[in-house]
């Protein structure tokens, strides 16, 4: 019974995350729509930014849920979350900073996001990195019994 609790688990976090993911690029392409009336693209790629980081967030949510079910107690994965969180998250929201005016197009690797060197559009980098972002940070929160190290779950 164990195994069908988990498969009807899985499938309704598939439509959970398909729905949120079919109601974001609706909500996507209208604000493009509504770009092309207004001829403001802010927050179409504001969206267009913070999209992918929070989808990457729900795909930690199958191992955020196995976290919860831990004995132990919440820790924080400072190796994962430097090494991976922090310049996944650095390159994800440096475009949405520029965009909001907080920093120049002179801010170290902007130029390199916003196509300096990847071409006219790199939005299916930045959907990649928002991703990873989301959900590398995420998973840096992991619940551990007191006898087992913090560093001994790193890749998994």
């Amino acid at each position: 019974m164990g195994k069908f609790k988990s498969l009807v688990g899985y499938l309704v976090y598939l439509i959970i995350l398909g729905n949120v993911i079919i109601v974001g690029l609706k909500h996507q392409n209208s604000l493009y729509k509504q770009s092309s009336i207004t001829y403001d693209l802010i927050d179409y790629y504001k969206f267009q930014i913070l999209f992918p980081l929070i989808i990457g967030a729900l795909l930690a949510i199958p191992s955020i849920f196995k976290n919860f079910l831990k004995q132990g107690d919440w820790k924080f994965n400072w190796v994962r979350f430097i090494v991976l969180g922090l310049p996944t998250l650095y390159f994800a929201i440096i475009p949405y900073l520029f965009i909001i005016h907080v920093i120049s197009i002179k801010f170290p690797f902007l130029k390199q996001m916003m196509g300096g060197y990847f071409g006219h559009s790199t939005t299916t980098l930045m959907t990649i990195i928002g991703l990873a972002a989301g959900y590398f940070v995420m998973t840096s929160f992991e619940k551990q019994s007191n006898n087992e190290s913090v560093y001994s779950t790193y890749l998994n």
